[in-house]
């Protein structure tokens, strides 16, 4: 017979029987590709994820530095006028402009902690998809 005639009909259509050996091979290759391909999306996006993450974090970042920045320049500012009005006025601008900045590094430390989180649980319910 010729090739692909697998009953002697003398047609080759045996290819498209879905009981042959052929066919079966092709649908666990399709299905095989269709699993590679929902693993590289997924790990796409964790990738996506993580990159996201990290793009915040130095946002955060930045924000905390130049929020830092200004009220270290505001505070120096005004210890140097109170300076000139006594001692106690600029003791007692310094101890605020301490508490301000042990704020604002508790305040950085818990975005910073949030956003972690947040990055955390997306990349996890990625990565539990490709499980």
């Amino acid at each position: 017979g010729d090739v692909g005639d697998d009953d002697g009909d003398g047609a080759a259509s045996d290819f498209a029987s879905p009981r042959s050996p052929e066919s079966r091979a092709l649908r666990v290759a399709e299905l095989e590709n269709a699993r590679f391909a929902e693993r590289l999306r997924y790990t796409e996006r964790i990738a996506e994820l993580e990159r996201a993450h990290a793009d915040a974090v130095r946002a955060l970042r930045g924000e905390y530095e130049a929020a830092l920045a200004a009220a270290n320049d505001r505070r120096e500012r005004e210890v140097r006028e109170a300076g000139e009005r006594g001692r106690a006025e600029a003791d007692r601008l310094m101890e605020q402009a301490r508490a301000e900045r042990a704020d604002m590094a508790a305040r950085f430390e818990r975005q910073l902690e949030a956003s972690q989180a947040q990055a955390a649980a997306a990349t996890a319910q990625a990565a539990a998809a490709l499980a």
